[in-house]
């Protein structure tokens, strides 16, 4: 796995340096609220429940060379039922022009306190453009948790939520 990982950086890196400096980064901010429907169990059983409300507020940086990628950071605060506190890192991969701008993402969220939770997330969204600076965002997203303490044993988690997020860009 490690092996994995440093390759990945490495290649990473190799695209990131190919990169000339950028005269300035475009950096957007998102907040979001999500919910949906969460599914896990042991030996073979399944349990479904509705998602606990999710708020997340994610700060996008983009070169203005390469538009269509966006590195996002962010925060994941569960809301509804106990309160946990996360952080994630994702990538969204958009058709830049236009008003309506649809994106796929890849994520790795983490949940930090009071329990902890690691997995991956993939999904795809809209970006509505109301202003130049001002949009409004719909996604959908799969998730699956699979290490950490909040999970029953021999079991993940996976869930399927939505999200409507307003984007500021700067």
């Amino acid at each position: 796995m490690s092996a994995v990982l440093v390759q990945t950086l490495v290649l990473a890196g190799g695209v990131v340096a190919s990169l000339p400096p950028a005269e300035k980064l475009e950096v957007s901010a998102m907040l979001g609220v999500s919910s949906g429907v969460s599914l896990a169990g042991p030996s073979g059983t399944t349990f479904s429940r509705r998602s606990p409300t999710m708020l997340t507020f994610e700060v996008g940086i983009t070169h203005p060379r390469v538009p269509w990628l966006e590195v996002s950071p962010g925060f994941l605060l569960e809301v509804e039922g106990r309160v946990g506190f996360g952080i994630q890192a994702q990538v969204r991969m958009s058709l830049p022009h236009g008003r309506i701008r649809p994106y796929a993402l890849l994520g790795i969220p983490a949940f930090l306190a009071p329990y902890t939770l690691l997995g991956a997330e993939a999904g795809a969204g809209v970006l509505g453009v109301l202003h130049r600076h001002f949009g409004v965002a719909l996604e959908l997203t799969a998730t699956a948790f699979f290490l950490g303490d909040d999970l029953m044993a021999k079991s993940a988690l996976a869930k399927i939520d939505a999200t409507l997020g307003f984007r500021a860009a700067f």
